[in-house]
């Protein structure tokens, strides 16, 4: 699943991850907690957005010099550029 590839990314490396949010949802009487939107702040946009989009096999939805973004099933990934 894309969101437990991306979490295991994001607990490996926790210097890039400015923000990340998760929810919880219930299936089959469990609870199971789901990343819902992840923003990692860089000097290198389009070196982490082409990155990501090897790693989750997706393409962004949104991409500028300064910005782009992933949506998965649940949750959307955001890396924006250092101000």
């Amino acid at each position: 699943m894309i969101e437990t590839r991306l979490i295991n990314i994001l607990e490996r490396n926790p210097a890039h991850v400015k923000f990340y949010k998760t929810t919880h949802i219930r299936e089959s009487g469990t609870w199971r907690m789901i990343l819902t939107h992840t923003c990692i702040i860089t000097d290198d946009v389009k070196g982490l957005s082409l990155f990501y989009q090897t790693v989750l096999g997706i393409n962004p939805v949104l991409y500028r010099e300064d910005y782009s973004e992933f949506n998965t099933e649940r949750g959307n990934l955001s890396i924006c550029a250092r101000i």
